[in-house]
């Protein structure tokens, strides 16, 4: 998996724009002028195959998220954040495989729900 790592929104729009090639976009809160929603919403214009994953603040109490985005509640560490990619980014043949992996490994070490919307 390539990972590319923009500071704010409009660099990523900018770069989707141009035609980078990306499966998933894993969004902040605040990212520049752009809310995490915002960009999500225009992310998707731009590349509508494109699957996109929320990463907001249950303090900050707000969970909602496009239609057909994905939410991954903080705080995670890089290893759930990199499972949950996988998952919502592959292929749907060998997503109900990687599913099953991944819950008898949250089952041998539960930690925090990960949920999808």
């Amino acid at each position: 998996m390539d990972v590319v790592e923009f500071a704010v929104a409009e660099q990523a729009l900018a770069a989707l724009g141009r035609g980078l090639n990306a499966a998933v976009l894993v969004t902040e809160p605040a990212l520049g002028r752009l809310t995490d929603l915002e960009l999500a919403e225009q992310a998707k214009d731009a590349v509508s195959e494109i699957t996109i994953i929320l990463t907001p603040d249950p303090a900050a109490g707000r969970l909602d998220a496009p239609q057909g985005a994905h939410c991954l509640a903080k705080p995670f560490g890089a290893a759930k954040l990199s499972r949950f990619i996988r998952l919502e980014a592959a292929r749907p043949a060998l997503r109900g495989v990687l599913q099953r992996w991944y819950r008898a490994a949250q089952a041998e070490a539960p930690g925090d729900p990960v949920r999808a919307v």
